[in-house]
């Protein structure tokens, strides 16, 4: 497994824990803090989200009695939606008696500011929730994911759920956690930088029903620095080109390149790589270089788009942040010298 440079291990109680003694089922290799400190319950920045219920209320100017009915008519599971509204609430309450008013921010509070002063973030929420908060993360502030709903939400990004909101606490004032480098995507259109991607960019039309276009480079560093193409700059016709982290590899890019086993595979978040697809590939599409549909982004490579798009060209980071990439527009992708550190309780 790959690591950034520099990092092999990680020293947590006394003790050197290698990446198989990682409690997950993707194992991670550890980076080597200096040392791994108590986090204390004071030092901690919790930002939450809205219920489906709170944010339905508040888009559609409803009641709960009013939107009972809504849901009824569109033909929703209400009583679900209000179950999983009502145990959000209660861990909300139980968030409230852990700590002080002025540690919990809304999701639309949150700041880069208030994030990197924290000594850790905990997101509340699900894998949406924990990827916007992310974006907030600039310097080496750990996040860790709290699913507010695990019986409605899948939370496969998250590292653990509202009932032990406790016990991660005294776990994490104890040092008894393990910190993950989760590898990030950085990027920049015209020169413009934008907020790291933790799982995903796409490249394309915003209307996916129009096709896509664009020119591609893969750039690597030779053995004296200089970016040279791994093959011809190419141009693609597609349905748009999806580039994903080991985060994201479980996700939209899994179905994105399936028929292609070696890159449909999962794979670490800390993999210091980043997969390409090219998505729904035109048939018209005759290409000397097909090995450029799907491709593997090492550490150092640059990715380099110039749009051809004739509509309204976008790259969307994590599906939560959308870039302008029109038509003549220069894009570049490369991974994040910068991990995303993620606490993990033991």
């Amino acid at each position: 497994m790959q690591l950034y440079p520099s990092e092999n291990h990680v020293h947590t109680a006394g003790n050197d824990l290698q990446s198989g003694d990682l409690p997950s089922h993707r194992a991670c290799s550890l980076t080597s803090l200096a040392a791994i400190r108590p986090i204390m319950t004071e030092d901690i920045l919790v930002v939450t989200k809205l219920s489906k219920v709170e944010y339905d209320m508040q888009k559609y100017g409803l009641s709960e009695k009013e939107l009972l009915g809504l849901y009824n008519e569109g033909g929703e599971d209400p009583e679900r939606i209000f179950e999983s509204h009502r145990r959000q609430s209660e861990g909300r309450r139980t968030l409230a008696s852990l700590f002080s008013p002025d540690q919990i921010v809304s999701r639309e509070a949150v700041t880069s500011q208030l994030a990197d002063r924290a000594g850790l973030v905990i997101a509340f929420g699900g894998d949406n929730h924990f990827q916007h908060v992310s974006h907030f993360i600039t310097g080496d502030t750990p996040l860790l994911g709290v699913n507010s709903d695990p019986l409605t939400s899948h939370g496969a990004l998250l590292q653990d759920d509202a009932s032990r909101v406790a016990e991660v606490l005294r776990a994490l004032s104890k040092a008894e956690y393990l910190l993950e480098p989760w590898t990030r995507l950085t990027l920049s259109v015209d020169g413009k930088e934008y907020p790291q991607a933790t799982a995903d960019i796409f490249f394309g039309e915003q209307e996916r029903v129009l096709i896509s276009r664009y020119t591609l480079e893969h750039l690597r560093p030779n053995e004296a620095g200089e970016l040279v193409a791994l093959a011809p700059q190419v141009e693609q016709k597609c349905s748009g080109l999806l580039v994903a982290t080991g985060a994201g590899s479980s996700g939209w890019f899994r179905t994105a390149a399936r028929g292609t086993s070696e890159f449909a595979e999962i794979f670490a978040p800390c993999e210091v790589q980043a997969r390409y697809a090219a998505t729904e590939i035109s048939p018209t599409v005759q290409s000397n270089h097909p090995e450029m549909f799907f491709g593997e982004l090492h550490y150092g490579d640059v990715l380099r788009l110039v749009s051809l798009n004739r509509s309204n060209g976008i790259a969307s980071i994590d599906s939560l942040i959308t870039a302008p990439f029109a038509r003549g527009q220069v894009a570049e992708l490369s991974l994040s010298p910068k991990p995303l550190l993620i606490a993990r309780p033991i």
